[in-house]
């Protein structure tokens, strides 16, 4: 039996704040709220149902599991970042602070406001809570926008997508059940099993002086870092580049015989991955970004320097 919602009108906010500041606002309240709750993600042709519990403040912890297929968790506390899947040996590393809700962007770095400009979208309700939806949208077709549902008083974000530029969204996540402002216990912010056997992975080494080159990148990205993959050879690099809110990997390393011979293409959802030939190069380009950006990054590897 339909319902009708006769006489019932749009959630009303009072003073509106304006997008900018709700992104501050945001990124803050994930940061030092206390909430568990419970959400759906749909990426990669798939949709997860996760569980996070997350203790804010000045000692932040928190820990994702998956309430769907195999048994995962992450778990961040201090400087580590500990995942445990199924029976294998869980591993940890070092945390670089990002947080584990998906699709969480951090507009704290206005490098991206270059990039992106943010506007206020209409008002809707997600796990019960009264939302203010904010769109940072971008300034060209080289990277994707956000949609972001921030909940009206405590300003938690409730619900994320990544958008084309037509607003039709490729990876998303929501929450269908959470509770804000509540601690999670001890309990639910360990892990579910012991960890002394923890693996640490190969590290990178930062290199301070690349041997590569960056040259027609798409507008707003830069050279963010270059490190040494710990199993890519020895004149192997692995390239950052960022433009303040994504950032694409590339990697640059000698071709082997089981190299594909000519450059290959690939997308799936948000992820683009470019593969490209340079003898006695491969270079492999992926990130959170449109096919033709990844192509334009992986194109503009210049040839070793002497």
């Amino acid at each position: 039996m339909a319902i009708a919602w006769a006489g019932c009108s749009p959630v009303a906010f009072g003073q509106q704040v304006e997008a900018p500041q709700l992104l501050d606002r945001m990124n803050a309240a994930m940061r030092d709220l206390d909430y568990h709750g419970s959400l759906i993600y749909q990426h990669g042709g798939r949709i997860d149902a996760l569980r996070i519990f997350h203790a804010g403040g000045e000692n932040e912890r928190e820990r994702l599991i998956s309430l769907s297929g195999p048994r995962n968790e992450v778990i961040r506390a201090g400087n580590t970042v500990t995942c445990i899947q199924g029976p294998r040996t869980p591993t940890v590393f070092p945390s670089n602070r990002q947080q584990l809700l998906p699709l969480l962007p951090d507009t704290r770095n206005e490098r991206y406001q270059a990039s992106y400009s943010s506007r206020l979208g209409g008002t809707d309700r997600v796990a019960g809570y009264d939302a203010q939806i904010v769109e940072v949208v971008p300034r060209d077709g080289y990277r994707y926008g956000y949609r972001l549902w921030i909940e009206r008083d405590s300003h938690a974000l409730l619900r994320a997508a990544i958008v084309t530029v037509d607003q039709r969204p490729l990876e998303q996540f929501m929450f269908v059940n959470l509770t804000i402002g509540s601690a999670p216990s001890a309990a639910d912010l360990l892990p579910s099993r012991p960890i002394e056997r923890a693996t640490l992975p190969d590290g990178e080494v930062a290199i301070e002086n690349s041997r590569w080159r960056l040259g027609d990148l798409p507008p707003g990205f830069a050279l963010a870092g270059s490190r040494r993959p710990a199993d890519g050879g020895a004149d192997a690099e692995h390239l950052v580049v960022s433009d303040g809110l994504v950032s694409v990997s590339v990697y640059v390393e000698r071709r082997t015989e089981n190299s594909p011979e000519s450059d290959i293409a690939m997308s799936r959802g948000v992820l683009s991955v470019y593969t490209r030939i340079a003898d006695p190069w491969r270079i492999t380009a992926l990130g959170n970004v449109p096919k033709e950006t990844i192509e334009k990054i992986a194109l503009s590897v210049d040839a070793a320097a002497p």
